[in-house]
């Protein structure tokens, strides 16, 4: 579940209503900016049993600022797409160090083809590649969100088999049906339609057991 709450009591409070439904707990990036780099350390305190991903948006100084993720307790840090090779190739390096891994983010990224460049890159471990619509525009028609995912998923798969797929932005307890059935990814991340929600434990209950029933 994607956590962008920025105030620090309110981002708590729905993580203990939720955890029992989820399995990796992001510290959005809006509650880093807001709260730095220690509410990383807080959440994987109180929720050790999960993963951490720290949503870094890492652009730069790829194995400093994964560092600081990983050394503040982050079992996932995201690096942007569209920074350069380099300094994916420092995160990685950050990431085999702290025995962590990295979350290639595609958001901001034009051509899904830029994620070419990773076959020369080398790693070692599990790498995640999110396809992430952005927020300011995920409220789009859900068949044509749909339809553009799914052939990034195709593709991903054919380029990078063996990457951890997640797909993020705008997905609801209405929406996520769509998702399952004709995107098949390996992680699905959810956010606003749960700590937006009156009845936050109702709705994360809700999507965890769509996300169990065998398709």
């Amino acid at each position: 579940m994607a956590n962008d709450l920025i105030e620090k009591e309110k981002f708590f409070n729905v993580l203990k209503k939720t955890s029992d439904f989820i399995d990796i707990i992001e510290v959005g990036t809006p509650a880093l900016l807001k709260n730095g780099i220690s509410l990383v350390k807080l959440t994987k305190e109180l929720f050790s049993k999960h993963k951490i991903l720290a949503d870094t948006k890492i652009i730069d100084a790829g194995f400093l600022e994964a560092k600081i993720a990983f050394e503040a307790g982050a079992d996932i840090a995201t690096v942007l797409l569209s920074a350069s090779t380099i300094t994916i190739e420092q995160s990685f390096e950050a990431a085999k160090k702290y025995n962590s891994s990295i979350m290639i983010d595609t958001i901001g990224s034009e051509k899904i083809e830029n994620l070419r460049k990773l076959e020369t890159i080398k790693y070692t471990g599990s790498i995640f590649i999110c396809l992430h619509t952005p927020s300011d525009i995920s409220m789009t028609k859900t068949s044509d969100q749909v339809s553009k995912i799914k052939k990034e998923v195709q593709y991903v798969r054919e380029i990078l088999p063996d990457a951890v797929i997640a797909i993020a932005g705008g997905i609801s307890l209405n929406t996520i049906d769509f998702f399952l059935l004709d995107v098949v990814p390996d992680i699905i991340v959810v956010g606003r339609s749960i700590y937006n929600s009156p009845d936050i434990f109702g709705t994360a209950k809700a999507i965890r057991k769509k996300m169990e029933v065998p398709k």
